[in-house]
């Protein structure tokens, strides 16, 4: 890790790395959805294709449940994205050889045949990128990149726990204003209620 004592980069430089990895981002969120559209998959849909794909290439498959968590969706809405993806054959469920109970996600045959399609050709064109580096430069933009993302999953985790923070002291108050206006309702002798839900 870089010394605390170490010069930092002169502003120009930092203000032009971000507006890089601005750019980074915004092409790559592009791409995205070039692929998505082109394989008639929603947005949500790849996200959780990358992240099983991400998860097994790692050797940690995903269970339905973190898979969930990792998306930030309610365990009927990653149900919904696992069983769209499973018809279109993009990915499997398995149970765990050593716990039948536990139910683990793999990128099935049409994934790997459409990504392969699609992300081959640029697969190939970042080689040839990297191959302009030296190993100790490409070690510098490992290190930078691994702790950039690291920064940026803390911060998504920090915003996502002050998000659900937020949101369960609301529906508490909501909860509980509720049960008021029910009391009062009641008392008064009113016939009907209306109840909203997303």
């Amino acid at each position: 890790m870089t010394s605390p004592d170490a010069p930092g980069a002169p502003p120009e430089v930092r203000d032009e790395l971000v507006r890089l990895l601005r750019a980074h981002a915004v092409e790559a969120e592009r791409l995205g959805q070039v692929f998505a559209e082109r394989n008639g998959m929603h947005p949500t849909d790849l996200q959780a294709l990358l992240a099983v794909m991400q998860a097994e290439a790692a050797g940690v498959p995903l269970t339905p449940g973190r898979l969930g968590e990792h998306l930030g969706l309610s365990s009927g809405a990653t149900t919904a994205v696992v069983d769209r993806l499973e018809r279109a054959e993009h990915v499997r469920r398995e149970r765990d050889d050593r716990d039948r109970r536990r139910i683990t996600l793999h990128y099935g045959a049409a994934a790997a045949a459409v990504g392969g399609a699609f992300f081959g050709p640029l697969g190939a064109r970042i080689e040839h990128v990297l191959a302009g580096f030296t190993p100790d430069e490409l070690a510098v933009v490992r290190r930078f990149l691994e702790q950039t993302n690291a920064v940026m999953r803390a911060h998504r985790e920090a915003v996502t726990s002050a998000t659900a923070d937020a949101a369960g002291a609301v529906s508490t108050a909501a909860g509980a204003g509720a049960a008021s206006t029910a009391a009062n309702v009641s008392a008064a002798g009113a016939a009907s209620t209306e109840v909203a839900a997303r």
